[in-house]
């Protein structure tokens, strides 16, 4: 983690939530960044990271849902290339 070896990152990010009717929700988010070691930024990599989810609202507030996610750098190291799949579980505060 950074806490151990710092490193200066530039990043771009972005991310978006559609309700359908009352129940369903999409989210989607991702980002692209450009790392390296402090104070110089050698070494430096560039990688990027999408996910996304699908879920449904039920009982109080909680939401169910399918999530999927990719990261990888754009060199294509085809060792730290990750995606995940799995089931979510979250809770959203009621809207006022």
């Amino acid at each position: 983690g950074s806490t151990a070896a710092p490193g200066l990152v530039d990043a771009v990010e972005f991310g978006v939530v559609r309700r359908i009717g009352r129940r369903y929700v999409l989210h989607g988010d991702g980002g692209l960044w450009h790392s390296g070691r402090v104070p110089s930024g050698a070494d430096s990599v560039t990688g990027y990271a999408l996910g996304g989810e699908a879920g449904v609202l039920v009982g109080m507030n909680l939401r169910l849902a399918l999530a999927a996610t990719h990261f990888a750098r754009l060199d294509d190291v085809p060792e730290l290339r990750r995606t995940t799949l799995g089931l979510r579980l979250g809770w959203e505060l009621p809207a006022r």
